[in-house]
């Protein structure tokens, strides 16, 4: 399940057809963090999450890591440079770090996953 319309969830969308799984997608998007109320009233479906998150408490819900292939998700930091401020070169350097040190940009076809549309992309990035 995913609360969200499809068209702003294409990535979960192409995860699902690619593993031919069932989606059901639509509704509100109130983030993760309401995935155990969902799953309370409708207990035989199942939600992705992002991998950051622990079990919510609840302990009738089981969290299982996706592996093999895992899937990535890209991200972007994004600011004006009008509003510029001397926090955010700190902030930079903090994400660069922790891009190198846990191989976020490193892709291998063999152990993850991500949608068609992106693997070009980012295998010219890992080059």
């Amino acid at each position: 399940m995913a609360p969200g319309p499809l068209e702003s969830l294409d990535f979960l969308r192409q995860f699902v057809e690619s593993f031919g799984l069932e989606g059901r997608f639509g509704g509100v998007d109130l983030g993760p963090y309401h995935i155990p109320w969902l799953l309370r009233e409708e207990p035989h479906q199942a939600a992705v999450v992002p991998a950051h998150l622990e079990s919510f408490g609840e302990p009738h819900l089981r969290l299982i890591p996706l592996v093999d292939p895992t899937p990535l998700y890209g991200s972007s930091l994004l600011w004006s440079p009008a509003q510029r401020r001397p926090e955010l070169d700190g902030l930079l350097r903090r994400v660069d770090a922790a891009i190198r040190q846990r191989a976020w940009l490193h892709y291998d076809k063999r152990r993850h996953w991500l949608p068609q549309t992106e693997q070009a992309d980012v295998e010219a990035l890992s080059l």
